[in-house]
């Protein structure tokens, strides 16, 4: 433990109670080095510039001596407004969508006449792709669309209570929804 550390350090480390940090660095394909860390404030060192709150969240470490290996668990993800998708690796700019997204879509659909449903799908993934936008360029979530997920796109509408598949109506709205991610992203 003690390669690479200065004298003040690993007294400080040694001095019983303390608190650290992790820090992450990512290096995209470009060359562009992003810093993120677990501190309250964003660090610099070794000319990169780690962001605070922006990384992992470390859970207990337990360390052992011998030869036996540490572990550590992270949770969470490394964020950054810098890192975005690849399109031309055919990332979509919208979150992963998931079985709730797909099941509050169906819902606000099937609160609305059947000739307002087409219009209104469109109109919920139009909202989820420009709320992951604005989360991507600016870090925060849209004042109006949320995180960019399908899911906080529906719930601004008002929605059905969900129904089993043996009701039609429902199984054409989530089928409606399916074809149109697919349509949207192939």
């Amino acid at each position: 433990m003690s390669m690479g550390m200065s004298k003040a350090f690993r007294a400080h480390v040694e001095g019983g109670v303390t608190t650290l940090c992790r820090c992450w660095a990512l290096t995209r394909a470009d060359g562009v080095q992003l810093g993120f860390t677990d501190h309250d404030r964003t660090l610099a060192f070794d000319g990169i510039t780690f962001k605070a709150e922006t990384g992992l969240s470390a859970q207990a470490l337990q360390q052992a001596t011998g030869l036996a290996v540490d572990n550590t668990e992270a949770i969470g993800a490394l964020w950054s407004g810098a890192v975005r998708p690849d399109r031309s690796a055919g990332v979509t700019p919208v979150r992963p969508v998931l079985h709730g997204d797909v099941s509050c879509a169906a819902r606000a659909l099937f609160a609305v006449p059947p000739g307002a449903r087409a219009a209104l799908c469109q109109r919920m993934l139009r909202e989820a792709e420009a709320a992951d936008r604005f989360r991507l360029r600016h870090g925060r979530l849209h004042p109006r669309w949320g995180n960019g997920s399908l899911m906080a796109a529906a719930r601004r509408y008002p929605m059905a209570d969900e129904p089993g598949f043996d009701d039609a109506g429902y199984r054409r709205c989530f089928v409606m929804v399916l074809r149109s991610l697919g349509t949207r992203w192939p």
